[in-house]
C-alpha cells in the first residue's frame, strides 16, 4: 500500500502533531486490514475516511471506529467534490442504528489533548499517545 504523504507541511506545531497522528492511523489500518474493500463501491480500499469531518469532532477523529469508513480514492474524491452517492451507499449498508450513533457522537466532547512531551507536541486520547497506539496496536474495526 502507498504511504500517506501530507501535501503541505504546516508550521503550526499543533496541526503537525494532529497530522502525524492521522498518518499513523491511516498506515495502521492499511497494515492491519489489507484485504478490506471500499464500503461504497467494493474496490480495494486505500484510506480511512472520517464520516464526521475531523474539524467538527475531535472525539470522533481517532478512536471511534464507527466514524471511520474504508474507501477507495475514487469514492473519497467523489465525497469531497460534492457527489453524495458514496456516502449514501455506505450509510445504507451500515443502517439506521449506525446513523443514530453518529448523530450522538457529533454531540460528545473530546478527551483528546495536545501535550508537550520533551519539547515535541503530541496528541493523546486520555493517557494514550495516538502515534504510539497506531504504530503498535491493531486498531478496532467497525463491526
Amino acid at each position: 500500500m502507498k504511504k500517506t504523504f501530507l501535501k503541505r507541511k504546516s508550521k503550526n506545531p499543533v496541526k503537525r502533531a494532529k497530522d502525524r497522528a492521522d498518518v499513523s492511523l491511516q498506515e495502521s489500518y492499511r497494515k492491519n486490514y489489507p484485504n478490506e474493500k471500499c464500503e461504497s463501491c467494493g474496490k480495494q480500499f486505500n484510506l480511512m475516511h472520517h464520516h464526521i469531518e475531523k474539524c467538527n469532532s475531535m472525539f470522533a477523529r481517532w478512536m471511534q471506529p464507527d466514524n471511520l469508513i474504508f474507501l477507495c480514492k475514487e469514492c473519497h474524491q467523489n465525497i469531497h467534490f460534492g457527489n453524495a452517492d458514496a456516502v449514501s451507499k455506505y450509510s445504507i449498508k451500515r443502517g439506521k442504528k449506525w446513523v443514530a450513533k453518529i448523530m450522538e457522537m457529533r454531540k460528545q466532547k473530546s478527551p483528546v489533548k495536545i501535550k508537550n512531551i520533551d519539547g515535541n507536541l503530541q496528541v493523546f486520547y486520555g493517557e494514550t499517545n495516538l502515534e504510539d497506539y497506531y504504530n503498535n496496536k491493531i486498531p478496532k474495526k467497525y463491526q
